[in-house]
């Protein structure tokens, strides 16, 4: 097992056991804690439904559509996944309202650093998105000149300036997220 997973579980065991243990239970804050738990539960619940409702209503759905997003069998509508967004920021907040409550630092620090790494992740999808566009319109694009200049293999061209760009992009997404270092980019251009 991963020696990181390890130390994760050992925090929130030992916070879990110094919150139930039956000398120091403050059944109060207990019950504080799982109301909080409950209530942010029903929150979440009604939250995602308003946020379903009202994106629908101003058309993101619509304008998702124009964009395609969500338009396959499979795919969710962005109005739903506004919703699921919605519903897991409550409960978060809930969630982290509730560990305050029961005094559990350990697993509360581990939260909020959690926490702190969405923003990186929201900003590499949204990079890898972009790229895959841009590889898929400069692949376009050269294919298009390659077959303009009459070259016989102008979708090789546009299939090799498409695999560059997701190349780097790859590079580019785990420097982001730290996997790799900005050497191992250099190295590659």
């Amino acid at each position: 097992m991963n020696a990181g997973v390890i130390i994760v579980w050992n925090i929130i065991e030992m916070s879990l056991v110094r919150v139930l243990d039956p000398n120091t239970l403050d059944v109060g804050r207990f019950a504080a804690a799982l109301m909080v738990l409950l209530g942010g539960w029903i929150g979440a619940l009604v939250f995602r439904k308003a946020i379903v409702a009202g994106s629908r209503l101003i058309g993101v759905d619509v304008i998702g559509k124009k964009l395609g997003v969500g338009t396959g069998d499979r795919q969710a509508k962005p109005s739903r996944i506004l919703g699921m967004l919605g519903y897991w920021t409550v409960l978060v907040v809930a969630l982290m309202i509730s560990l305050d409550i029961l005094e559990i630092d350990g697993a509360l620090a581990l939260l909020q650093r959690g926490i702190a790494g969405i923003p990186v992740l929201v900003l590499t999808l949204a990079v890898l998105v972009l790229g895959l566009q841009l590889a898929n319109f400069l692949s376009a694009l050269a294919a298009g000149a390659a077959r303009a200049m009459r070259v016989p293999v102008a979708g090789l061209v546009g299939a090799v300036v498409r695999f560059a760009i997701m190349a780097l992009l790859v590079l580019l997404v785990l420097e982001q997220l730290g996997l790799a270092g900005p050497t191992t980019s250099a190295g590659v251009l």
